[in-house]
C-alpha cells in the first residue's frame, strides 16, 4: 500500500488539500504494474486503473452500475462512495492490499466487493446477499469498463445516418466459442446496432434495457478488449458470466460481462470470483492467462447450476381439484412443487389453438405440427360471441363445434385444456363477449320467450357496465347459461370418461376471487369435473387454493418493445399500411412509430396520415396504446400488406 502525500518541503493550505490528497490513495502489490485509486465522484464504485503497459492510459472501473433481478434491476448508478476510507459500508475499506466495500440496495440485496492486484490482473471478489423474504433467481451485477480516458482503447468516432457512432470498438472486443474467437464486428447486428449483447451458448435469453441480443453465442466467461496498435489487452473474466455487451452509441464506448450469481435464497449468499487484467499482447494472451487462473473454466467444461439447499414441504389436497382417475386407471393430479402423471412429476408443453377461428378441414394438420412440435396440451378460448351471436341462437356446428375439436385432440393423443370464459380477450371483439350483451340496444323491447331473437337485450335485463365479470347474480345467471351451453359440448369428453379434456380456465386476466371461485361452483354444478380449475396467474391476488394461477406468453416477437425483433420476424420487409378514418375511438390498431424505436402518433394528427384509401411505406411499426381522438383524425390500419402481398 503507497500514500503519495503533498511534497515534505510543503504545508498543507486547508482542508480540503488535505482530503484531495486522501483520495490519492493507491494501491499495488510488491513488483506489481497495476495501481488502484478511488475515482471520486463515481456513481458506480469507481475505480481509477493504471498500468505502466499503458502510462498515459486510466481505465475507469465501474466494480457495480447496477443488479439485476430477470429482466429488471434494482436502480442503476447508486453506488455513490466517499473518496475516503471509512468501515466498508456505503464507503471504502481497506485491510492490507484488499479494499472492499458493501453497499445494500432498498430491495433488500446488499453487494459486497473486494479487489486486490495480482501482477498485471486484478483479483475480483463479488457477493451478493439476500437480506429479503423472496427467492432472487436469475440475478447478475453489471459492471462496466468504459474507454472515454484511455486513449490507446478509445474508438474513432465515425458518422452514421446522421449520428456519432463509436462502433470501431466493436472491431477489437473479443470472445470465445469454444477455442474459436471471434469479435463483436464479426456478428450479424455489428453494422446496425449500437448496444450489442451476446449470450453465453444454452443460456436463456437476457432482455434487459436498450440491449439487443445477437443470434452468436460464446461459452468462455471472458471478454477482452485490444488497444489501437493491437499491443495491449484489457480484459474482464469471471467463473460464471452468460451476458456479454457493449455500448458504442454514445462516447464512453465501453464493454461489460455480468458475472452470474442464479438463485439467492433468502437469508443465503453467493459468490462469484473474477479478474480484471491489462496485458501485454493481443487477445491471445487473455485466453492464456484466463486458462491460467481458471482451470476448471475450458472451453469444454460443464456449466455450473445451483440448486436450493431444501424443498418446501409437499402439500396436496388444497387446490380443490377434481376427479384425477381416468377409467383406464391413468392419474393426473397436482402439489404444491409438480404436477403428475401416473405418480410420476410431470412438466407438459402447452400450446394455444383456437379451433373457431380456423377451418375445421385443416384443425388435423395444424395439430399434428403443434405434437410434432412437442406440444402435450392444447389450450383453446371458447369465444361466447363466436356461438351466440343472436341471443338465444347458439351455433356449435362446422369450425364452431368445440365438441368436433376435442374429440380430435383425443383422437391425435393431445390433452386440451377449455378457457371457458365467459369473457375471454383474444384480441377478438368484446373479449369475447356478444355485442348483445356488451353493447345492448336500451330501445329494444323484452325478447320473446320462444325461439332465437334479435342480437339485443330489452332495457329491463340490462347488465350495467360495471356489473360484467363481477359476481352480480344478473350476470352469473348469463354466464351460467353460457357455462350449461360448453359443459354440454364437452360431455363424455372428460378426464374422468376417458376423454381429453384435463383443465378448464373461469374467465382471462382477471384477479376477482369471489367472481371466479363463483364460476368454478357453477362450472362444478353443471357437471364440469376435470383435474385442474386454472385462472390467469397475473397480478398480486393470487389464491393459494382451489385454482392453479396459469400464466402462458407469445412465442414469437410479433408485440414487443424492439422494433427491431418485430422485423426480424418477418424478414425486415417494409409494410405497407393502408389507412381508413374511423368515428368514436381507437383501440389497438398498427401504426408507425418514430424514426428509431417504438413511439407513438402525437396527440394531434396532421397531414402525416394519409388520405383515406392510399398506402405509405413505413419502417417501424408497433401495436398502439387504446386511444380517443376526434372522428375527423381517428384513423385504422384495415389493410397490412408486406412485399406487395396481403396477408
Amino acid at each position: 500500500m503507497n500514500l503519495h502525500p503533498p511534497s515534505a518541503h510543503r504545508k498543507p493550505c486547508s482542508l480540503m488539500f488535505l482530503l484531495c490528497a486522501v483520495s490519492l490513495i493507491t494501491i499495488t502489490a510488491p513488483g506489481a504494474p497495476l495501481s488502484v485509486s478511488i475515482r471520486p465522484g463515481s456513481e458506480a464504485g469507481g475505480l481509477n486503473v493504471r498500468s505502466p503497459y499503458c502510462p498515459d492510459d486510466v481505465l475507469d472501473f465501474r466494480t457495480c452500475e447496477g443488479v439485476l433481478v430477470g429482466s429488471k434491476d434494482y436502480g442503476l448508478f447508486q453506488v455513490k462512495l466517499p473518496a475516503t476510507f471509512g468501515d466498508g459500508r456505503k464507503s471504502w475499506r481497506r485491510d492490507g492490499d484488499v479494499w472492499g466495500y458493501s453497499w445494500p440496495y432498498s430491495q433488500g440485496v446488499t453487494v459486497h466487493f473486494e479487489v486486490e492486484p495480482d501482477g498485471d490482473s486484478l483479483k475480483l471478489k463479488y457477493t451478493l446477499e439476500n437480506l429479503g423474504t423472496k427467492t432472487l433467481d436469475a440475478v447478475q451485477l453489471h459492471p462496466c469498463i468504459p474507454t472515454t480516458e484511455a486513449a490507446g482503447f478509445f474508438p474513432s468516432p465515425v458518422v452514421r445516418n446522421g449520428q456519432s457512432s463509436w462502433a470501431e470498438l466493436y472491431d477489437r472486443l473479443h470472445l470465445w466459442s469454444g477455442n474459436r474467437c471471434f469479435t463483436f464486428c464479426q456478428t450479424k447486428l455489428a453494422p446496425s446496432e449500437p448496444h450489442l449483447s451476446l449470450m453465453r451458448e444454452g443460456a436463456a435469453p437476457v432482455r434487459w434495457s436498450w440491449w439487443v441480443n445477437g443470434p452468436e453465442t460464446f461459452d468462455v466467461p471472458l471478454i477482452a478488449l485490444t488497444s489501437r496498435d493491437k499491443r495491449r489487452t484489457i480484459a474482464l473474466a469471471f467463473e460464471r458470466a452468460i451476458w456479454a455487451s457493449a455500448n458504442t452509441g454514445d462516447d464512453r464506448a465501453c464493454f461489460h460481462l455480468f458475472p452470474w450469481f442464479g438463485r439467492i435464497e433468502p437469508g443465503q449468499s453467493v459468490t462469484v470470483r473474477g479478474r480484471l487484467y491489462v496485458l501485454k499482447g493481443g487477445a491471445r494472451e487473455a485466453i492464456k492467462r484466463f486458462r491460467k487462473d481458471f482451470p476448471g473454466l475450458t472451453p469444454d467444461g460443464p456449466l455450473t447450476i445451483q440448486l436450493p439447499s431444501s424443498r418446501p414441504a409437499v402439500l396436496s389436497g388444497h387446490l380443490g381439484l377434481g376427479e384425477t382417475n381416468a377409467p383406464d386407471g391413468r392419474t393426473m393430479r397436482a402439489d404444491n412443487q409438480n404436477f403428475y402423471l401416473n405418480g410420476k412429476p410431470w412438466i407438459p408443453v402447452m400450446g394455444e389453438f383456437h379451433y373457431s377461428r380456423y377451418p375445421c378441414s385443416e384443425w388435423r394438420d395444424a395439430l399434428l405440427k403443434m405434437k410434432a412440435g412437442g406440444i402435450d396440451i392444447v389450450a383453446t378460448y371458447v369465444f361466447w360471441i363466436h356461438h351466440e351471436e343472436v341471443r338465444g341462437g347458439y351455433d356449435w356446428g362446422g369450425q364452431r363445434s368445440l365438441r368436433d375439436f376435442l374429440k380430435l385432440c383425443h383422437e391425435l393423443g393431445l390433452y386440451a385444456f377449455v378457457r371457458m370464459g365467459p369473457w375471454s380477450h383474444g384480441e377478438v371483439r368484446n373479449g369475447g363477449f356478444p355485442d348483445w350483451l356488451q353493447k345492448p340496444d336500451k330501445k329494444a323491447q323484452e325478447p320473446s320467450t320462444s325461439g332465437a331473437v334479435p342480437g339485443r337485450m330489452g332495457a329491463l335485463q340490462l347488465v350495467s357496465a360495471n356489473k360484467l365479470r363481477t359476481a352480480d347474480p344478473d350476470f352469473l345467471k348469463l354466464a351460467a347459461a353460457h357455462y350449461a351451453q360448453v359443459a354440454a359440448q364437452m360431455k363424455g369428453l372428460l378426464w374422468k370418461d376417458g376423454g381429453p379434456v384435463i383443465a378448464v380456465q373461469f374467465d382471462n386476466e382477471s384477479n376477482d376471487l369471489p367472481y371466479l371461485f363463483a364460476l368454478k361452483r357453477i362450472a362444478r354444478g353443471l357437471g364440469v369435473d376435470v383435474p385442474f380449475y386454472c385462472m390467469t396467474g397475473w397480478g398480486k391476488s393470487l389464491p393459494t387454493e382451489e385454482l392453479i394461477p396459469l400464466y402462458g406468453g407469445y412465442v414469437d416477437g410479433f408485440w414487443t418493445d424492439n422494433p427491431r425483433d418485430f422485423l426480424d420476424a418477418f424478414d425486415s420487409r417494409p409494410y405497407a399500411v393502408t389507412w381508413t378514418r374511423k368515428t368514436g375511438s381507437c383501440t389497438a390498431f398498427l401504426m408507425p412509430a418514430a424514426k428509431s424505436g417504438v413511439g407513438w402518433f402525437p396527440a394531434t394528427l396532421t397531414a402525416s396520415i394519409p388520405p383515406s384509401g392510399t398506402s405509405r411505406r413505413w419502417r417501424w411499426l408497433s401495436w398502439a396504446r387504446a386511444t380517443t381522438c376526434p372522428a375527423t383524425t381517428c384513423i385504422r390500419a384495415d389493410r397490412i400488406r408486406r412485399g406487395g402481398s396481403r396477408f
